[in-house]
């Protein structure tokens, strides 16, 4: 969208996106002025906040007297309807047809061409038709029209005829109703309810009789405050009976809302909305969008209804279905051309017939889509059925578009493989069967995820994104029958996007990054093989022995994984020193060489502060976020510049002040700290399991020994050293030891324990 000239910005005060009615009426002000005789073709319209602006030279008061006394209304007809007002009870087409207003004049000529088209359909003399040169009146005493029975048989003759020879201006509005694919079938939009009627409610005759009474003739003081009103939120003496606004102003009135008619209410609203916003539905006039050799209908920013994101309790069961559609209107900050925003609005043609996108794949879609167009965001409107067959095209939240944190693009990583579990759910119920119970509540959680970052924009959000895929993970794992595959490899965008500064955060990615000798710790969380190669897929291994996360508590599940991880060093150091006849051959130690030197695989792309770790040894963070995020995290394709989008600078890793002595001993060997003297690093296997049991003063002994025999002059544990960890406690430092952390700041802590101990310094 380009940049605004020099024109006066009027800001339309009476136009804002909060419901549908007002959004609709701020299209339909921009359409008229820019194309209608009297306007403006070079304004621009923009929003500023929740209010419309439009940059034109009519100014404010020129705008007010353009729609008072000029504006011709768009020739609105629905003659498929019954209740159109062609059929029967003709009385408001008959007041328009034989009107002398000049303003009228391309509403007559539509009505009788409408009558023409009907009588060709219907055969002649069946409507009163006024032939190209014929004389007024004639077939004037016409039969009675068809009944409701022929009417619905011939409806497609009637609209395809519509079609092509009706002005453009009103097929554009017969678009925004129905659009005919392939097949030859009219598939309705969200926009026109049923084809331009909501149940008892036909939108054409509503039209049609606030055109009459307060766009047709010379307006007085009453009609030009009614004007003002509309545009601006002038004070003026609103019409308070009589009106119907139906399903675009949900809460204003209905005639056919819920209760007896005596306990109906008639709510004050503005007429000249209701027609301005009939102009601005020609936005959402639809096509066909294909797919393959496939045809499907398709309307501007239309999808079919998602539960999600909008805190409803319906589900499957109780509705989801039997909606009638979603709608999200753009929302930009940069003044447009009339043409330009049509080409946005044709953009937005997204498949919404038969293998429609998600509410969630549409917000991701439209937020990448919106950033590259210079949308700023979408309020979007889903169609409720409420008592009785009337709809209410109901508010649900402002999505913003743009890509703040990279999360825009991060979340069409997922997609593909939401839409494969949806797709396999698809499958089931065709079949009669369906994902099990919890899985399609999970799949609705990432849904509700998904939407509520994109109305937030916040990494916290992100985050609750990656921990439900986390869950919907484990539960697919769970479900082998289901041959679902597991959760691919994510960019390391997702690191940045998802960073809320939390220690659980920098834990769980310092954990989630280790990958000494090409062995991820994903392999330890659930049954998969991560193959070297980035261009072949994770998939599942059946019968896996390098997984050992279970359904325990956190602690238990990380010393589980520790274990695992310090018995295939030792069997692949064995294994590697049994196959090399010459260790020294490449100048540094040789591969068998470097595998003892391992032992522990515990490298990392990403390293752990002391900080954080010295939280989680004394109880300060949430365990059960760690899990959360550890397995979705574990996904994250690292690289050697991972940090930064953990860490956003070298202060987060001063160490603190006060460092448990016994985690710097037992830290020290895991993995083994290189020996003084050029000595094989040696592993000592039983700290583990003195941990497990509890006891963390024999475990620290052991592993100062090892050091001594390393060269290290570390003081020997004293009774003068404090209490030491036992129980739970000895446990959740023994857990702490597969964190990662910097080599150097191992060998600072290791040095520590030369001097005084930390406790005495402080």
């Amino acid at each position: 969208m380009g940049a605004a000239a020099s024109m006066p910005a009027v800001r339309l005060e009476g136009c804002a996106p909060d419901t549908a009615l007002m959004y609709l009426k701020s299209l339909g002000v921009f359409k008229a002025v820019a194309r209608h005789e009297g306007g403006d073709p070079g304004a621009r319209a923009r929003w500023d906040g929740d209010t419309f602006v439009l940059d034109t030279r009519l100014g404010k008061s020129g705008l007010a007297d353009f729609f008072a006394s000029e504006y011709r209304p768009l020739p609105v007809v629905s003659p498929w309807n019954v209740s159109s007002g062609f059929h029967e009870n003709t009385y408001t087409v008959d007041k328009i047809r034989n009107s002398g207003s000049e303003r009228l004049r391309p509403y007559r000529k539509v009505i009788d061409d409408v009558f023409c088209i009907l009588s060709d359909v219907f055969g002649e003399g069946s409507y009163p038709c006024r032939r190209s040169g014929g004389a007024d009146g004639e077939n004037a005493g016409a039969s009675k029209p068809p009944d409701k029975k022929a009417l619905r048989a011939k409806k497609d003759d009637v609209l395809a005829l519509a079609r092509n020879r009706l002005p453009d201006d009103v097929v554009e509005w017969i678009d925004a109703a129905f659009v005919m694919t392939a097949s030859g079938r009219w598939t309705t939009g969200a926009i026109l309810g049923s084809g331009g009627s909501d149940g008892k409610t036909e939108m054409s005759q509503t039209y049609m009789k606030y055109v009459l009474e307060y766009a047709s003739g010379d307006p007085d003081d009453g009609d030009r405050a009614l004007v003002r009103n509309s545009l601006y939120g002038d004070d003026a003496a609103l019409p308070s009976k009589g009106l119907v606004v139906g399903h675009l102003f949900p809460g204003a009135f209905s005639t056919h809302a819920t209760g007896p008619p005596s306990t109906l209410q008639y709510t004050v609203f503005n007429p000249w909305d209701y027609v301005l916003a009939m102009e601005g539905m020609t936005f959402f006039g639809g096509g066909v969008s294909r797919r393959g050799e496939r045809g499907y209908a398709a309307f501007p920013f239309s999808v079919r209804t998602s539960w999600a994101g909008h805190g409803t309790a319906c589900d499957h069961e109780n509705g989801e279905g039997k909606d009638s559609g979603e709608v999200w209107f753009p929302l930009w900050d940069r003044p447009a051309t009339y043409g330009e925003l049509r080409h946005v609005f044709y953009e937005g043609l997204v498949q919404s017939h038969k293998t429609p996108a998600s509410g969630a794949g549409m917000a991701v879609a439209l937020a990448n889509y919106g950033a590259m167009r210079g949308i700023n965001a979408f309020e979007r409107y889903v169609m409720f059925k409420r008592k009785g067959r009337d709809h209410h095209l109901v508010n649900v939240g402002r999505i913003l578009a743009g890509d703040r944190h990279g999360g825009g693009r991060v979340l069409q990583e997922i997609e593909p493989w939401l839409d494969s579990i949806r797709s396999k759910g698809d499958q089931l119920a065709a079949k009669g069967g369906r994902l099990p119970a919890s899985m399609e509540a999970l799949l609705r959680a990432a849904d509700d995820a998904i939407i509520s970052y994109c109305m937030d924009n916040s990494p916290k959000k992100m985050q609750d994104v990656l921990i439900v895929l986390g869950r919907l993970e484990r539960q697919i794992a769970m479900s082998p029958r289901l041959a679902l595959r597991p959760l691919g490899r994510l960019s390391g965008e997702w690191l940045a996007a998802c960073n809320t500064q939390a220690p659980e955060y920098r834990l769980a990615a310092a954990l989630a990054s280790v990958h000494a000798w090409r062995y991820p710790i994903r392999h330890n969380l659930e049954p998969v093989k991560v193959p070297n190669e980035a261009y072949k897929p994770v998939t599942w291994v059946s019968g896996s022995t390098a997984s050992a996360w279970g359904a325990g508590d956190t602690i238990r599940n990380m010393i589980s994984v520790l274990e695992r991880r310090c018995v295939d060093g030792r069997g692949r150091s064995r294994l590697g020193s049994m196959k090399s006849a010459n260790p020294g051959k490449d100048g540094n130690g040789g591969p068998d060489e470097r595998a003892r030197r391992l032992i522990v695989p515990l490298g990392s792309r990403i390293p752990a502060t002391v900080a954080d770790v010295v939280r989680f040894v004394e109880g300060e963070v949430d365990d059960g976020l760690i899990q959360d995020l550890l397995l979705p995290l574990s996904a994250v394709e690292y690289r050697a510049s991972s940090a930064g989008g953990i860490y956003d600078d070298t202060a987060q890793f001063e160490l603190p002040l006060h460092v448990p002595e016994d985690y710097i001993s037992l830290k020290a060997n895991f993995p083994p700290m290189e020996p003084r003297g050029g000595a094989d690093p040696v592993f000592e296997p039983t700290l583990i399991g003195l941990l497990k049991s509890g006891n963390a003063a024999q475990a620290a002994d052991v592993a100062r020994r090892r050091l001594r025999a390393s060269g290290y002059r570390v003081r020997p544990i004293g009774k003068a050293d404090g209490d030491h960890a036992s129980g739970d406690s000895a446990r959740r430092l023994c857990a702490s030891l597969i964190f990662p952390i910097r080599d150097y700041d191992m060998i600072r802590l290791v040095k520590s324990l030369e001097t005084p101990s930390n406790a005495k310094k402080k």
